[in-house]
């Protein structure tokens, strides 16, 4: 246990014992912790605060019915992101709503580091308005990609669990996905 505000607080694990161990109210404590990531994934991912809502309540309840299935390879968060990420992609499916647009990785891969370094950490209202948009036109899995690296700050090794891949292809994704950002913001510019 850690403290918190000078009260205990419990680590992912205890609670899931004690939801385990028959005390279900406790799983509430895990979704004040984790609540609001699983919601911005779904949001992120659909496009859409109503569908985001809907996504992020089926994961939540896959994730209290499915606890037991938790195994520990990753932490409990990355689990329920990887549940979320599944969720938002079957929705997605269903909605026939995962549409990206097509671009050419040779000229991707042409682009400077620099270049994209300095169009994405270029943070005036304009710029974001066009990062978020462009955002919208990558792929899932390049959004999940950047949406956990770049605003949840996870680890690329948890990014690589949630999408089912290895470390290798997640920097490699990201790489690619910097480098498509800053094709799509300079081509609505």
């Amino acid at each position: 246990m850690t403290h918190l505000n000078g009260r205990m607080a419990h680590t992912d694990a205890q609670i899931i014992q004690r939801v385990l161990g028959g005390d279900t109210e406790a799983f509430g404590l895990l979704m004040q912790r984790y609540e609001t990531q699983v919601h911005g994934l779904a949001a992120k991912l659909t496009g859409d605060p109503d569908a985001a809502a809907d996504v992020a309540e089926e994961a939540i309840v896959k994730a209290y019915t499915n606890l037991r299935n938790f195994r520990a390879e990753a932490n409990f968060g990355s689990w329920l992101y990887r549940i979320t990420y599944n969720a938002t992609m079957i929705h997605l499916r269903h909605q026939r709503k995962i549409t990206t647009l097509p671009i050419d990785d040779k000229m991707a891969d042409c682009i400077s580091d620099n270049d994209v370094s300095a169009a994405l950490d270029d943070m005036t209202e304009q710029n974001i308005f066009r990062l978020e948009k462009a955002l919208t036109l990558l792929s899932p899995e390049d959004r999940t990609a950047i949406t956990l690296f770049y605003y949840d700050n996870l680890p690329t090794r948890d990014i690589a669990y949630v999408l089912g891949t290895t470390i290798s292809n997640v920097t490699t994704r990201l790489s690619r996905a910097r480098r498509r950002l800053y094709l799509l913001m300079t081509s609505n510019a």
